[in-house]
């Protein structure tokens, strides 16, 4: 089974209310089951994006915008989380960003010009024969933006986890 980066928008309530589960079980688990249509599966694209946009010579800030949005603020404190029945086992522990990063990374991707990152090849086709890169890239990266800019519009946390 392939790992892939798994984003979900929350709210402050619902990670205080997995905070106080996992404190209140003896086996830590704090319950957590975002609601599928709050999930984003980026599959594997966080780091091709990245490498993508850092190719094309994109300004610091916004890269630095995207990696924040794929990795989370450390400062954000969402421990009470790494539990096996929660996020699994693979991976690091999950990381988050609050509102006002949300709000900040979203601002900074609408900002980012995506054709002139990865302009489209026609033709162009992946090792497997199938797979467009640049389609698929394309894909994640404007999903992406519309999951942070939704977090954003809500007041939600972005929590970030492999599985």
């Amino acid at each position: 089974m392939a790992a892939t980066r798994l984003l979900a928008r929350v709210h402050a309530a619902d990670l205080a209310h997995c905070r106080a589960t996992a404190s209140g079980r003896t086996d830590g688990d704090p319950g957590w089951a975002p609601p599928a249509g709050d999930v984003l599966d980026l599959d594997w694209a966080p780091h091709p994006l990245e490498d993508a946009c850092r190719r094309a010579g994109l300004d610091g800030r916004l890269l630095a915008a995207l990696r924040r949005a794929t990795t989370g603020d450390p400062e954000v404190d969402v421990a009470f989380l790494d539990h096996p029945d929660a996020v699994g086992i693979f991976g690091p522990p999950p990381a988050a960003l609050a509102p006002e990063g949300v709000a900040a990374v979203a601002h900074a991707l609408a900002a980012i010009d995506w054709p002139a990152v990865l302009p489209p090849r026609p033709g162009v086709r992946g090792l497997d024969g199938v797979r467009d890169p640049q389609a698929y890239l394309t894909g994640q990266f404007r999903a992406l933006c519309a999951f942070c800019a939704e977090a954003a519009r809500r007041g939600q946390y972005v929590v970030r986890w492999w599985d």
